[in-house]
């Protein structure tokens, strides 16, 4: 790439930025507007036509859609690859491969009477500006004949006219051959003759009319420009639909135009259920392959049982006696028995004083 191409990309790129920049704030704020009537519930209407349109002819929309889109951006990157390839293959073609090249001048696009050869000779091969045309490698110096249209390069640029005279090598020019040159609409030959060393390609025919003012316009700052516009459209439109649409369904659920989202069904709910199966099969599995590093703390445990037999016994015999000293407070309990007994006559005695010593008092 020239410094000239470098600048020109560079300055689509600023461009680009620049308006996407600007296209996404616009798009933020229609995206804002339109949930705030929806969400107030001034859509309701039209939403609720869009849902039942979509709902009829939602899967052919779809893919109608899908394939439109999918045509639509192959057709763009194709066209901008292959106006790539025609900017910068290069000038000389080589191995009997052709090269496209976009005619940008009307010197070849006609007959002027004045070149009345080309009436002659019936020459007819001319072709209009913005055509599309294949060169091929050049053939040899010598092989080269008059009538042949050739591309040459003359102060930077690529020039193709019509051989219209040769001279052959003399004692000006003894190692080469002079080629006058000279466009079928122009009325004068090229300035200086052309050298053999000036030639890149030669002409046979081939041509597309017209495409080339396509490939044209994507070389250009604008096609660079509209192609990377095209392409954040692409992406940021679906997108937003997704977002709007979203909101519709939201809007058509709370006024209870639609059913609300359904919950899991029962054959979803089984296969959740199979799915926790299988984790609990896992981790009986893991716990499985555990178990043997727990054994050894089991049977350090079986070990340890006849001491605990022993302290049972232990607790047994202690048990014994204390049986005994029940026996021996049953033992006494005839004398505790003795013991009321004998407390209740001295209150019987003690209760009998008061009852002489007031009949005494009578008798006085």
């Amino acid at each position: 790439m020239s410094n000239y191409d470098i600048y020109v990309f560079t300055l689509c790129l600023l461009v680009f930025v620049m308006l996407t920049g600007l296209l996404g704030t616009m798009l933020v704020v229609l995206l804002k507007q339109g949930f705030k009537l929806i969400r107030a519930g001034l859509e309701d209407e039209r939403i609720k036509k869009e849902y039942i349109k979509e709902a009829e002819t939602k899967r052919a929309v779809t893919i109608i859609s899908a394939v439109l889109t999918v045509i639509m951006l192959i057709a763009i990157f194709s066209a901008f690859a292959v106006s790539m390839y025609v900017q910068f293959v290069g000038d000389e073609p080589k191995g009997g491969v052709a090269i496209p090249k976009v005619v940008l001048s009307d010197s070849m696009s006609k007959k002027r009477e004045s070149n009345d050869y080309l009436e002659k000779h019936g020459l007819d091969d001319q072709f209009q500006t913005f055509d599309l045309i294949f060169i091929r490698e050049l053939p040899g110096e010598f092989e080269l004949e008059l009538y042949d249209i050739v591309v040459y390069e003359y102060e930077d640029k690529l020039i193709i006219h019509r051989i219209i005279g040769i001279e052959e090598p003399n004692e000006k020019h003894p190692d080469c051959r002079h080629f006058l040159l000279r466009g079928d609409a122009a009325k004068f030959s090229d300035e200086f003759p052309v050298l053999y060393e000036q030639m890149k390609a030669i002409y046979e025919g081939q041509r597309i009319p017209f495409v080339g003012s396509f490939f044209a316009f994507m070389q250009s700052p604008a096609g660079y420009l509209c192609l990377l516009l095209i392409v954040f459209a692409v992406i940021a439109t679906p997108i937003t639909e997704k977002k709007l649409w979203e909101a519709k369904l939201a809007r058509l659920r709370e006024i209870g135009f639609i059913p609300a989202e359904p919950e899991p069904t029962e054959a979803e709910a089984t296969e959740e259920t199979a799915e926790n199966d299988e984790n609990d099969e896992e981790v009986i599995e893991v716990a499985s392959d555990v178990e043997p590093e727990v054994t050894e703390p089991v049977e350090d445990a079986s070990d340890a049982e006849p001491e605990v037999t022993e302290s049972v016994e232990d607790a047994s015999d202690a048990e014994t006696e204390v049986t005994e000293p029940a026996e021996d407070a049953s033992e006494s309990e005839p004398d505790a028995k003795e013991s009321a007994e004998g407390s209740n006559d001295a209150d019987t005695d003690e209760s009998e004083d008061p009852v002489d010593g007031q009949r005494q008092q009578n008798g006085d």
